[in-house]
């Protein structure tokens, strides 16, 4: 455990998140869809781009990196635009 009893690995999501929300709040905010705010599309990408998806959906269930992006693509398109 790190700061306050925070795994390390909670932190670097926490920076993430927050890296993610400045860059939709950057690009996309005036383009989120109706009623998503720029923290929750954000917290949505983060999940979404997770490395420990990308390697269970790559390596475990064999997807090619470019199914992963054409995936990724469509749920950003639908989820957060």
């Amino acid at each position: 455990m790190g700061r306050a009893g925070v795994s390390p690995e909670t932190i670097d999501l926490s920076v993430g998140g927050k890296r993610q929300t400045e860059r939709i709040r950057h690009y996309l905010s005036e383009h989120l869809r109706p009623g998503l705010s720029v923290k929750e599309a954000g917290e949505r990408y983060c999940a979404l781009a997770s490395p420990d998806l990308y390697h269970l959906l790559t390596v475990d269930l064999g997807w090619t990196p470019d199914q992963h992006r054409d995936w990724l693509t469509e749920l950003v398109r639908t989820e957060l635009l």
